[in-house]
């Protein structure tokens, strides 16, 4: 701030108010202040320029004794109502404008927080000390992971036990009810026990209504099957679950600062895994058991697991196309040709997705959780290619192929593609793997590889040649079988 010093020397240089207070920054009324008080001390009529104490006494012009009365009176009411239904300083302003008092919102709230200073109320906690096996946390966190198929917000599914500090996470595709309750399996698994309740902040994936405690029946109906109670936060009081969201902050910080591109969701939970097992082995503040101790004592107060496992999946009805695809969440997955209706059941897992037809599962198809991506299987297909072999150049589900046998169609069989389909029927008793392997084997001795060469490469057993056998009291012997000419015809 301008001191007085700088202020006279330019008022002695200028003579001038207004060129003063341009050229130090301050109002000329200010510079006109100084000024005179200067002139005053050196005649002695005061004793110096800027008085040792300076009290400011200013009498409030806005905040009148009758304001700050209606102020504090619904303050005071504000003890007796529920948290969630104080009035608030806006409410308060807005009431005294609308009774016909004059004055602003920042007013309100600075006589608002003066009361609080002296009269205001506190919130007490009551600190918790649960049982062995008593009480588990859960609850969703979110962090940013790069995979193969570019950045990505992963779901984790978080649980913590209160006695022993346990902790258990899982990276999940969505945060659906599907992905809750498989969270939850694997968390029993991981125990190798039930806890007798779980504590929950009212997600709507497992709450259909808070207010009234409306549980999702399904997930009620899986909390029986593994005999643990669920129960429900207050709406907005994290603090009635702390452990878990300090959890959930503490994990993610922990594993993914140190690492956070990885091939798929499958590497990034191994490698989830193998941090939290570092990290309950770690000493805990004001504990005599690390995690992993406490979690072993803390075993024998579980609940058993259910002798069955959990069911966990869904089904849905799908129309088929007439291309033989059905659609499920905007991804499309092939039906077999042989399936004559014009719908088809979805039994719909986490990892996979089953088509039944009267009690049969007539294909399977990897899960996928894109968007308008394509699980198609040659094999659905095959009869049409049949009667229709050009189509198969660039269908969609040849391109799906590995490209090892794009390549042998197109290098040796492009103008005869029906005697192409014979190889293909193999991939219904052989994976695409295998029959890779057996055609790059028959290229590397120079031969055009076809159904019979890749099916005898496939049907091969290894075998051990046996001794020579002599029979005792007969003049016959089995000599060793002479492979020359074997080995000729298959060009080794």
């Amino acid at each position: 701030m301008t001191n007085v010093k700088t202020i006279l020397e330019s008022y002695e240089r200028t003579g001038s108010y207004r060129k003063t207070a341009c050229e130090v920054g301050v109002a000329h009324n200010t510079v006109r202040r100084y000024v005179l008080r200067a002139q005053a001390a050196r005649e002695g009529t005061i004793d110096a320029i800027i008085p040792e104490t300076r009290d400011i006494i200013q009498p409030c012009r806005v905040v009148t004794d009758e304001i700050r009365g209606i102020i504090h009176r619904i303050l005071e009411k504000n003890r007796h109502k529920k948290k969630k239904q104080r009035c608030n300083a806006k409410l308060i302003w807005r009431y005294l404008i609308r009774i016909g008092h004059s004055l602003s919102y920042t007013t309100v709230k600075r006589e608002v927080a003066k009361w609080k200073e002296i009269h205001g109320y506190r919130e007490v906690f009551i600190a918790q000390e649960t049982n062995e096996g008593q009480r588990a946390e859960f609850d969703f966190g979110t962090t940013w992971l790069t995979f193969d198929t570019g950045p990505a917000q992963a779901p984790m599914a978080s649980f913590v036990l209160n006695n022993s500090l346990y902790r258990f996470s899982l990276l999940t595709h969505r945060e659906t009810l599907m992905d809750i309750i498989e969270a939850h399996i694997a968390f029993f698994n991981e125990i190798g026990g039930v806890p007798e309740t779980i504590f929950y902040d009212n997600p709507k994936t497992i709450m259909i209504n808070p207010k009234v405690n409306g549980w999702n029946q399904r997930f009620l109906a899986f909390s029986a099957h593994y005999g643990f109670t669920p129960h429900a936060c207050t709406i907005r009081s994290p603090n009635e679950k702390g452990t878990t969201e300090e959890s959930v902050r503490y994990v993610r910080q922990s594993v993914f600062a140190e690492q956070s591109v990885f091939p798929s969701t499958h590497e990034a939970n191994q490698f989830l895994r193998e941090k939290l097992d570092e990290m309950n082995g770690y000493p805990v503040y004001r504990r005599s058991l690390t995690p992993h101790d406490g979690l072993v004592e803390e075993r024998n107060h579980f609940k058993p697991l259910p002798t069955l496992d959990y069911a966990n999946y869904i089904i849905k009805q799908a129309r088929i196309s007439k291309y033989s695809i059905a659609t499920f969440e905007t991804n499309k997955y092939s039906v077999p040709e042989q399936y004559p209706g014009k719908t088809v059941t979805l039994k719909i897992f986490l990892d996979r997705i089953e088509m039944i037809d009267s009690d049969q599962i007539m294909a399977t198809h990897p899960r996928l959780y894109g968007r308008d991506d394509y699980s198609l299987d040659i094999c659905h297909y095959l009869q049409t290619f049949e009667y229709k072999p050009g189509s198969l150049a660039n269908s969609r589900v040849f391109k799906q192929l590995h490209i090892t046998i794009q390549r042998l169609y197109h290098d040796f069989y492009a103008d005869k593609p029906k005697e192409f389909l014979p190889l293909l029927c193999l991939l219904k008793e052989y994976p695409a793997e295998s029959i890779v392997r057996a055609i790059d084997l028959l290229e590397a001795y120079g031969m055009v590889p076809n159904h019979d060469t890749v099916r005898c490469i496939l049907t091969q057993q290894p075998f051990q040649i046996a001794e020579p056998i002599s029979c005792p009291g007969m003049d016959i012997t089995v000599e060793q079988p002479d492979l020359t000419v074997f080995n000729r015809l298959m060009g080794v």
